[in-house]
């Protein structure tokens, strides 16, 4: 296979860690300190670079860091390998370690002291010593000094030259690569993470960056938010993080290892961490003294808090059985979700519109977010997304309007806007989010469920008013051209299949993928007194409706009950109701049902069917509307199933 150049993004150059008592290398830390760098969004690991004191390091050494991080990584997740030496004997045999141990690319580093030399292409070539001979057995990645002349030639002249490490700082310098090769030949990456946007507005692929061992996942978001084009965002983040950064360089890599003492290794579940991230000797008496003097700077701490609202833990908790990943953070109101046919997620942020976010999957629960794109402009849009079954045509709703786009998933675009439904805002404030159920059974018809203008609204008890109601429309199959769109959009009150009325507010809406059953999940009223007492946390009680089948018309169209009646959920305290004092919060949870019937397997009136899976881990703190808040639901291809967070503007797997 042709070489290619490495994915887009942000690299970490990993220390390694030692056992001071030995000299040894502490393989069971650096295995957990590989693990914890492989879940914080970061494109892929450097091993052997600079900052892993690969100087110091003897060739088993080397081989043994090699072999264990492929092992502990996830099987796709890219590994870069120094093989960095003083001469092309040396080089020869590093590479043929990398790729003896499964690195996919290499990074040659001459020595210094060679920068005196005149002709630098001549003496990267002859330490080099590739010829075509390595070509098929890896793809190279060279990290190269020089002017951009000098390597633009050494790229043209080998195929598997095909990115470059500058830590000079130059951004002229990635102006001139940038437009000399496109970017799957030849990426250009900045050597430190201090110039990341500088390097991304002309051009660089992102960075390899030292100070990735300290804070990845705000270098990370650094790059995710210029992706995601917030600007702003990124460079209020991105300034920070370079005051921080110049803490660490002050003193080389004793800095380097010592931040990430202090703030990485203990998230990574390293013990000791201070001691097994000294310097190797001699080094090591440097550690206490550079790094000391560096982080008395306050730069470091200053961007600690971005660091740490992105830790996997934070915010919820996973039940027994089941494991989670925190995948994104920084969206705003993060509502409906889908996965695309190209497995991107396509997510509403409301109030600011549609996002697409390209994944890295290294398998599991290990995936991260590697870009983001603004699909769709549009600051009324709050809650429901579909897609066809094609994955072609996108509809989107808003307060008042449901529209349909086509969608394009390679180019991540929209185009030929319809209006399909309209008129279902409120006369004021009320429910404002309009979940959407695309039919598998009938794909012609489009659900949507729109709630309640309060919290008990009199005019849901008429069925003319389509309020609290879920209704079905006939749409434009997703194959026809523009020229059979609607001559004028629906009017939801007025028009489509009336699937059920008298609900609420049921933002869940699903159809059983056996039986086309429709379901919806009903929160039912708030804040409910009954004799003077608040009776609110038992009573009443959260439902899960059925409301038949598209393919029967006869069983659709039932009333349940909102704002008149309501479900008894606490019977032993009937008739008085009495509360219970225990706050629930919100959850993800789950109710078994028979493949078969496509029914639960518990009777209606039980008080155990429900199954948690993630629940807020500080309850107290939903009251102001700072804890996991689930919002919206997608699985993909392989099963997994996409959480979106509206509270804390994240989602996870």
């Amino acid at each position: 296979m042709a070489p290619h150049a490495p994915a887009a993004g942000v690299w970490c150059p990993a220390v390694t860690l030692f056992n001071p008592d030995t000299d040894t290398l502490d393989l069971d830390g650096q295995a957990k300190y590989y693990r914890y760098l492989s879940t914080t969004g970061l494109t892929g690991l450097l091993i052997l670079g600079t900052n892993a004191e690969t100087f110091l390091l003897t060739r088993s050494e080397r081989k043994q860091l090699l072999q264990l991080a492929r092992s502990v990584l996830p099987p796709k997740f890219p590994i870069m390998a120094g093989v960095g030496g003083h001469s092309t004997a040396q080089v020869r045999e590093y590479i043929a370690d990398a790729v003896e141990a499964g690195a996919d690319y290499v990074l040659l580093l001459p020595p210094g002291y060679f920068g005196k030399v005149g002709n630098i292409a001549a003496v990267v070539e002859g330490l080099w010593g590739c010829g075509e001979e390595w070509e098929e057995r890896g793809t190279f990645l060279g990290g190269l000094f020089g002017d951009s002349e000098t390597i633009a030639k050494l790229v043209r002249k080998h195929k598997n030259i095909v990115g470059v490490k500058l830590t000079c700082g130059s951004v002229a310098k990635i102006t001139r690569l940038a437009a000399e090769f496109p970017p799957e030949r030849f990426a250009v990456f900045g050597g430190q993470s201090d110039f990341l946007i500088g390097g991304l507005a002309v051009g660089s692929a992102g960075c390899i960056a030292a100070f990735a061992n300290v804070l990845p996942k705000t270098i990370v978001e650094v790059y995710n938010l210029y992706k995601a084009g917030k600007m702003q965002e990124a460079l209020d983040l991105h300034r920070k993080a370079a005051l921080a950064e110049q803490a660490t360089k002050a003193g080389g890599i004793a800095a380097t290892k010592y931040a990430a003492s202090v703030f990485t290794a203990p998230v990574a579940g390293i013990e000791d961490a201070e001691r097994k991230m000294q310097p190797r000797k001699p080094m090591n008496s440097l550690m206490k003294r550079a790094a000391t003097a560096a982080l008395l700077l306050h730069s470091i701490s200053s961007v600690e808090a971005q660091e740490t609202t992105a830790l996997p833990a934070t915010g919820y908790v996973v039940a027994d059985g089941w494991s989670a990943q925190l995948v994104a953070t920084g969206l705003k109101r993060p509502r409906g979700i889908k996965v695309d046919s190209k497995g991107g997620l396509l997510v509403i942020e409301a109030g600011t519109g549609l996002t697409h976010l390209t994944l890295q999957d290294n398998g599991g629960t290990c995936i991260f977010v590697k870009s983001r794109t603004n699909v769709i402009d549009d600051e009324e849009l709050n809650h429901g997304l579909e897609l066809s079954k094609d994955g072609k045509t996108l509809y989107v709703s808003s307060e008042e309007n449901v529209d349909s786009h086509d969608y394009d998933p390679e180019t991540k675009t929209v185009s030929n806007l319809r209006r399909l439904i309209a008129n279902m805002s409120h006369p004021g404030p009320g429910h404002s989010t309009r979940t959407l159920l695309l039919s598998r059974h009938q794909p012609d018809l489009l659900l949507v469920s729109r709630g309640s203008m309060g919290n008990l609204d009199p005019d849901a008890a008429n069925k003319t008013t389509g309020i609290s109601q879920i209704r079905a429309f006939t749409i434009p199959n997703a194959t026809l051209t523009s020229t059979t769109s609607l001559q004028r959009p629906y009017s939801y009150p007025d028009d489509g299949l009336l699937i059920a009325w008298g609900l609420r507010n049921s933002v869940g809406l699903t159809e059983h993928p056996l039986t086309g059953g429709l379901w919806s999940v009903e929160n039912s009223a708030d804040n409910i007194v009954r004799a003077g007492t608040d009776i609110h946390e038992d009573n009443p009680g959260e439902e899960l409706n059925y409301h038949g089948k598209l393919s029967d018309p006869s069983s659709l169209g039932h009333n349940f009950g909102y704002p008149s009646c309501f479900t008894l959920w606490n019977t032993t305290s009937s008739p008085s109701f009495l509360p219970r004092p225990l706050t629930v919060g919100y959850k993800l949870s789950y109710v078994v049902f028979n493949s078969t019937s496509g029914e639960p397997t518990e009777p209606e009136d039980s008080v155990t069917a429900v199954k948690d899976v993630m629940t807020a881990a500080d309850v107290g703190a939903c009251a102001d509307g700072e804890c996991f808040r689930p919002a919206g639901m997608a699985f993909d291809q392989e099963g997994r199933l996409f959480v979106t967070s509206d509270a804390t503007g994240r989602f996870g797997l």
